[in-house]
Order: C-alpha cells, then structure tokens, then sequence
C-alpha cells in the first residue's frame, strides 16, 4: 500500500521517498502526518501539513515529549 510507504518515508524523516510515494498515488496525508509525528521530522510534518490534514489534534496528543513539533502543532489548531 502506497500510504504505508508514505507513512514509512515521513517516518523515517526520507524526503525523496515521501515524494516518490506521492508521486505514485499516495494521498493520507494524515497517515503521513503521524509519522513525521513519531518520527521527529518538523519538515515533512510540515508538508503533510499543506496537503490538508485533519488529525493536528491527535498528533499533537501524541508528541507531548517533543517540544518543537508541539509548537509546530499548535500553531494549527
């Protein structure tokens, strides 16, 4: 499944991974957004972001020990 892969790649902070998935057909965002959430990565939590999640509060529920991706969370919802 292509948003496994994106989820993996967001994980893993992979940027050319993440932008392979999407360009194969990968489209849950939100999926994409909790594991750059897990995995630390503020940049493509970002992007996920832009592309118009709608799970911000479950994340941010999620990365209480992370203080900047908190700040990063929190200016969204």
């Amino acid at each position: 499944n292509l948003n496994w892969g994106l989820y993996g790649a967001c994980e893993g902070g992979i940027v050319p991974l993440m932008e392979l998935m999407i360009a194969k057909g990968a489209n849950n965002w939100n999926w994409g957004l909790e594991g750059a959430c897990r995995g630390g990565s503020l940049q493509l939590a970002k992007l996920m972001i832009a592309k118009g999640v709608t799970n911000i509060q479950e994340c941010a529920n999620d990365v209480r020990h992370n203080k900047k991706m908190m700040e990063l969370l929190k200016q969204y919802l």
